[in-house]
Parts: C-alpha cells; sequence; structure tokens
C-alpha cells in the first residue's frame, strides 16, 4: 500500500487577514444544530420508540418525569454545541489578540456579544410562533417571516456593507423589534416580559460570557483552567448545604432573567472545550507543513475511527438501557484500544490525535465514575455524569470528523454539514420562522402533516423533510456568506 500524504491542517481554510477555521468544529456544531431541528420535528407519537426523544420527555406522555435515568442522541446536542462554543472562544479571541487588541476592549465585546444573545433569546421567545397562538393562522405565520427579517437586520455581518451603512441596518432591525414586541402585545396579549426567554439561547449567552473571561484570564495557564472546575465542582456539591455561603452565592443574582449561577455548571462543558480549541491551535501552529503518513498509522486512523464510533453507540445503547456493568467494561477496552492505536503516531496529526483521544478517555471514565451520583445520568437536572459522558463523547466525534475531513478527504461528503455549522443560529430559527411559515401560507404543511396519522414513521419523514429544508436555508446564508453573529 503506497503512503498516504496528508497536509497537516487541510481542513483550515486560510484567507489574509481571516481567522482560520477548523472544519471539523465547524462538522461537530453543524452536527449538534441538525440533531437539535430534528428532534424538534419528530412527531410526538406514542408508538415511537423512546430513544427518538429526551429520555425524560419520551413517550407514551411526553411529559417530564425527573425519576427516569439514561441519556438518548437528543441528549447530546445542547452539550455538543456547548463544547464547540468553548473551543472556538481560543480562536477568536487568540487572533484579535494577536491584532494588539487590549485585554479590556476584548472584555467589552465579550460583554456586548452577550448582551446580543440575550437580546435574541428575549426577542425570539415573544415572537415564536406558538407564543402567539396555540394554532397559528396566517397572520401569524406571515409575522414570524417578519421577525426572521428583523433577525436577518440584527445579527447579520454584511461584509459587502460599509461598516456605517452596517450599522444603520442594524439599529434599524432594533427599532423593528421594538415594534414587533409591541404589536405582539397590543394585537395577540403577549405581554412583554424579560422573564420569557429562550432557555438555550439565554444559557450560550451566559456560557458566551463567562466561558470566553474564563479562557482570557487562564489562557496561559491551562492548570488554573482546570483549579476553576474544581471550584465549580466544590460549588456544586457544597451549596445544597443550608446556612452556607455557597448556598448564598448560588442564590445571588442581579436579575434572575439574566443569570443564576445555576447557568454556570455548563461551564463543565465550556471549558474542556476550551482546552481543546487550544490544542487545535497548537496543532495548526506546528503543521504549516505538508506530511507523509505511513501505512501503520494510515491504518491506525482507520482502526480510531471504528473505534470512536463504537463508542458512541455504546454510551448511547448502554446508558440509555441501563447496562451498566457492560457498557464500563466495553468502555475500558474501548478506550485501552484507542490508546494502543494513537500512543506511537509519530506525525504531527497523529500525535494531534492521541491528545485529543486522551483527554476524550479522561471526561468520559470520569462521567462513567460519577454515573451512580445522584441516581444515575440524566439531562434534567443535569448530573455531573452527564457533563462529563457528554464532553468525553465530544471530543471522540470531533476526532471522529477530524480524521475523516482532514486524512480520509469526506470534505465533499460532509460538507453540508460543515456550511450549518458555520450558520447554526439560522438553522435554529429557521423551521420555525420560515420553513413552517412558507409550508403553512402554501398550504402544503397540510399533506406533511397528515404523514403521521398514516404511519408513524412517515411522521419521522415528516421532521426529515423540514429539517432538510431548514438546513438548505442555513447553507444558502452561509454560500451567500451571511454570517449571523450571534
Amino acid at each position: 500500500m503506497p503512503v498516504a500524504t496528508l497536509h497537516s491542517a487541510p481542513s483550515v481554510g486560510k484567507s489574509n487577514k481571516q481567522t482560520p477555521r477548523v472544519l471539523a468544529l465547524d462538522a461537530l456544531r453543524g452536527l449538534a444544530m441538525v440533531g437539535m431541528i430534528l428532534s424538534g420535528a419528530i412527531p410526538h407519537l406514542d408508538t415511537l420508540p423512546g430513544w427518538m426523544f429526551h429520555a425524560q420527555v419520551g413517550p407514551p406522555s411526553f411529559k417530564y418525569i425527573p425519576e427516569v435515568v439514561g441519556i438518548t442522541w437528543v441528549d447530546l446536542v445542547f452539550p455538543f454545541f456547548l463544547f464547540t462554543m468553548g473551543a472556538a472562544f481560543p480562536f477568536a479571541l487568540s487572533s484579535r489578540i494577536s491584532r494588539g487588541e487590549r485585554i479590556p476592549t476584548l472584555f467589552w465585546q465579550t460583554t456586548k456579544r452577550a448582551a446580543l444573545l440575550v437580546f435574541f433569546a428575549i426577542f425570539l421567545q415573544h415572537l415564536k410562533p406558538w407564543t402567539l397562538s396555540s394554532n397559528p393562522d396566517a397572520s401569524v405565520w406571515g409575522l414570524s417571516l417578519v421577525a426572521f427579517g428583523i433577525m436577518v437586520m440584527v445579527f447579520t455581518k454584511f461584509k459587502k456593507l460599509q461598516t456605517r451603512n452596517a450599522r444603520i441596518v442594524q439599529v434599524s432591525g432594533f427599532l423593528l423589534a421594538g415594534i414587533a414586541l409591541w404589536v405582539v402585545q397590543a394585537f395577540y396579549g403577549v405581554k412583554f416580559s424579560p422573564n420569557r426567554s429562550d432557555i438555550i439561547i439565554l444559557v450560550l449567552a451566559n456560557m458566551a460570557f463567562f466561558g470566553a473571561l474564563i479562557w482570557l484570564l487562564t489562557r496561559q495557564h491551562m492548570l488554573l483552567r482546570l483549579g476553576i472546575m474544581g471550584l465549580l465542582l466544590a460549588m456544586r456539591l457544597a451549596h445544597t448545604e443550608s446556612d452556607s455561603w455557597n448556598l448564598w452565592l448560588w442564590n445571588l443574582t442581579p436579575a434572575g432573567w439574566l443569570y443564576t449561577f445555576y447557568f454556570c455548571q455548563y461551564l463543565f462543558i465550556v471549558i474542556p472545550g476550551t482546552i481543546v480549541g487550544d490544542l487545535i491551535i497548537k496543532w495548526i501552529k506546528q503543521g504549516e507543513h505538508e506530511e507523509a503518513l505511513s501505512v501503520n498509522e494510515y491504518n491506525r486512523l482507520y482502526g480510531t475511527v471504528a473505534i470512536l464510533l463504537t463508542a458512541l453507540l455504546v454510551n448511547l445503547i448502554g446508558l440509555y438501557g441501563r447496562y451498566l456493568t457492560t457498557t464500563l467494561v466495553v468502555d475500558l477496552l474501548l478506550c485501552s484500544g484507542l490508546f494502543w492505536l494513537l500512543k506511537s503516531m509519530k506525525s504531527d496529526f497523529g500525535k494531534h490525535c492521541f491528545d485529543l483521544a486522551q483527554w476524550g478517555i479522561y471526561w468520559l471514565l470520569l462521567g462513567i465514575s460519577f454515573e451512580a451520583y445522584e441516581g444515575g445520568i440524566h439531562k434534567d437536572s443535569p448530573t455531573l455524569s452527564y457533563y462529563f459522558v457528554t464532553v468525553g463523547l465530544a471530543i471522540f466525534t470531533y476526532l471522529f470528523f477530524s480524521i475523516t475531513l482532514d486524512f480520509m478527504k469526506w470534505s465533499s461528503a460532509l460538507k453540508w454539514l460543515v456550511m450549518t455549522g458555520q450558520n447554526p443560529m439560522v438553522g435554529y430559527v429557521g423551521a420555525s420562522f420560515v420553513v413552517l411559515p412558507i409550508l403553512s401560507l402554501l398550504h402544503l404543511i397540510q399533506p406533511l402533516d397528515a404523514m403521521q396519522d398514516i404511519h408513524p414513521w412517515l411522521g419521522v419523514m415528516r421532521g426529515l423533510v423540514i429539517t432538510g429544508l431548514d438546513i438548505w436555508i442555513a447553507i444558502w446564508f452561509t454560500k451567500k456568506q451571511l454570517f449571523w453573529k450571534t
């Protein structure tokens, strides 16, 4: 077999004066977004299997049952997205530092970004079609399309516009947003309240602020960053003690609609993401040359891909089905095999994979070790096991994309996933604010809805159609270089 040649950083699209993009990170973000869209589009039919929904909100009642333990693929999408947010901080902030921007300036930019996400969370929740009506009519669908247009004005980076004109568009968008909020209050009875917000986006806003701040303060001190996780763990374990300062700090907030310490627990996912981001940047700086992979390394990377996919499936099936001893034993075997395959890699890319694999193994096994604590792994309220297991699986999934994109050259096959990940917030709102309104106004939603009455799996097909259309919108925005700056 001939020697395989690999550009050490082909997934990084470089151009003058632009921050490099790591396509594997975009693909992971895209996977999380596709999963989020699809999970919301699948109909709640009690004849569908429970693993197609959040473990705690599954059939037959589809009501939240906190006693249910285990996770499904749906429970991975949000932590995967948070992980990619953390991994992106070193790229966004280190490039600004290299251009000479000072820390106070970066802190101000971080604060503005978080504030923009808070606005997004509040505006989004007030204008969602089902907030306005349990049975949306043409006026609601039309208002949804208008709301999407407003979000385009507020959040899009219009690269072809001069800075002054782009600012005018954004300010006009904010003014129109204010008018839209008045309209829904005057005509739909949706009284404005900052407490009405999209909880997912609100958590992202808090993580955008605290995650970036922690990276800025610890960018040269990884041990300090891990130490912050230790302090956070102490707060998590001690805040339930009555009359303790831990409980006081846990409940301290200037405004409950904006921040609670509870949100900071998601730093258990974001901080490991920043560590991976640092490792990726280190690899990029080392890999400016073309390197050759030996036949041995070539085969080892294929074996790595097989183990990564197996580990993902084993943990989803094992934790959901509660085959805990079997899951632990298989995890130990898979992690040992992964370590053995990558430890002797000589190329820069192989060493990079080994570094990532070690962190993935650590977080996964730490999460499995916490599984019995708090009654078993579950998403709501998130257990410590949930945080660490999902981090380990996120690293494994990123490593899978890195190998398949950088080594196996699957760029063409995964291009749609990468482009979705480059414009995730368009995809996040696209189904509710574009796809469903247009399908409803054109009277095309009725035949799609009728599919689930014929057979449950045709209902799943309906969800796939809506998801596909939503992805197409996100890809169209990406192709047109209309990136949302949330």
